[in-house]
């Protein structure tokens, strides 16, 4: 809980408790908190309690409201910070908040992978290989894996698992077929064997 304590003049040390809100500060009877010295106007400021902490407004008095000798309309008090209304100086006094942050488990980040026949591996299934590619993510996915829709002339349609976005079959590089020297040389050449 929030206090404001009276550093100066004839009430020194006075404490007053700050409600939630808003808090009225003058020489008048009818503020939240009230301060008999000449120097305060009859409605002098406002101290703003929040849950960030506390802030504090000027209401066009006579003297003047300051926070660390610097004269405010309206400014934000720490916990060391001397106000001044008028000619009364204080100290907000603000309860200590700890903050305890839990550990939130690092979640590993799932990017491609390739199978060692260097073909694309699925998203979800490592070890096999993706037959999907997401139009949308660009997601690969294997034939478990994706969302299929039957047409009614008996196609299918295939969705992304993730974003529900239409895949498309990925494109297969054919494996080069090793050929022999002379076979090379005979489709280079064009020549014809005669038999």
């Amino acid at each position: 809980m929030a206090k404001l304590i009276v550093k100066s003049s004839a009430p020194s040390g006075r404490e007053f408790q700050l409600k939630p809100g808003v808090n009225t500060l003058g020489r008048h009877p009818s503020n939240d908190i009230q301060l008999d010295d000449p120097s305060v106007s009859s409605f002098h400021g406002e101290l703003h309690v929040a849950d960030i902490g506390v802030s504090v407004k000027d209401l066009g008095s006579t003297n003047g409201t300051f926070i660390n000798q610097k004269q405010i309309a309206k400014g934000f008090v720490r916990g060391e910070d001397l106000v001044t209304f008028g000619g009364v100086d204080c100290v907000v006094e603000v309860a200590q908040v700890n903050i305890s942050i839990p550990d939130l488990p690092v979640v590993e980040q799932v990017t491609a992978a390739f199978l060692d026949d260097g073909a694309p591996a699925c998203f979800t299934h490592r070890e096999v290989a993706a037959t999907q590619r997401c139009t949308k993510c660009d997601s690969w996915w294997c034939s478990q894996c994706v969302r299929l829709l039957k047409k009614l002339n008996g196609e299918f349609l295939s969705f992304c698992p993730e974003c529900s976005a239409p895949c498309v079959p990925l494109a297969r590089e054919a494996a080069p077929t090793r050929k022999g020297f002379f076979r090379g040389l005979q489709e280079t050449l064009r020549l014809t064997r005669k038999k």
